[in-house]
């Protein structure tokens, strides 16, 4: 058996592909356009939370009850001593938002929901109540947070914690 060979001949012309190659591209990248303006046509873009949610201003007021304060304006509790905290907001505009208690390591969490995530609507006061337990001496921070796609809105409250109230009281001082 006799294998024939192949083998180019000067009278062939041999394609020069040189002369596709632009236009060739510019197709290709035309079509890959085309494909992703039809993707994201029918498959729109979810704005992740925090853009854009509308939310300007939020009146916002976070307290204790019923723990006394001093003449500063800080708050006093004894060792073991239970209180709530209330954080009270009211947005301008409708939207989203995060809002949260945060507590610093003086205090430990009793029970009461410390976040609250959603749609809150304008002018509405929401608010988050928590119960807590003064178990470290020292000075501390209690946070208050309303995150909106536009900003970030906190209120903290000083707190001095002691072994009696009057040392709490002298420790504010």
């Amino acid at each position: 058996m006799e294998v024939e060979r192949f083998e180019w001949k000067k009278s062939e012309k041999r394609r020069d592909f040189s002369k596709l190659k632009k236009p060739s591209i510019i197709v290709f990248v035309a079509i890959i356009v085309i494909l992703l303006a039809i993707i994201f046509i029918n498959n729109p873009i979810e704005i992740p939370f925090g853009h854009g949610s509308g939310i300007e201003n939020v009146f916002l007021e976070l307290s204790m009850a019923p723990t006394m304060k001093s003449d500063e304006g800080k708050y006093v509790m004894a060792v073991g001593e239970e209180s709530s905290v209330d954080l009270a907001f009211s947005p301008d505009r409708t939207g989203e938002v995060l809002s949260s208690i945060e507590l610093s390591p003086g205090v430990e969490y009793i029970s009461g929901d410390p976040q609250m995530n959603g749609t809150v609507e304008a002018n509405v006061t929401n608010t988050i109540k928590v119960y807590l337990r003064a178990v470290r001496v020292g000075e501390w921070k209690i946070k208050g947070l309303v995150i909106s796609g536009n900003g970030k809105f906190e209120k903290e409250i000083d707190l001095c914690i002691d072994v009696t109230k009057e040392k709490a009281q002298e420790r504010c001082e």
